[in-house]
């Protein structure tokens, strides 16, 4: 992810898995915060898990993202 700081308090930033196939392409999307940050309290997300998954993150704009 980009710097919470960088992109500002409330910011919004939508990951979406566009392929939808897990049998065709098994890479799954894990969402990784920048270097002293954090996703939910955490380095990283679980593997987003689904077809066509998506999931929307807002910034605190200090050091956070949050996932709605």
């Amino acid at each position: 992810l980009l710097d919470a700081s960088v992109v500002g308090a409330g910011s919004l930033l939508v990951v979406k898995d566009e392929v939808g196939n897990p049998r065709a392409n098994p890479n799954e999307i894990t969402i990784s915060a920048s270097s002293g940050q954090t996703v939910d309290g955490a380095a990283h997300t679980a593997p987003l898990g689904g077809t066509l998954v998506s999931v929307t993150l807002y910034s605190n704009g200090v050091d956070k993202w949050f996932i709605i």
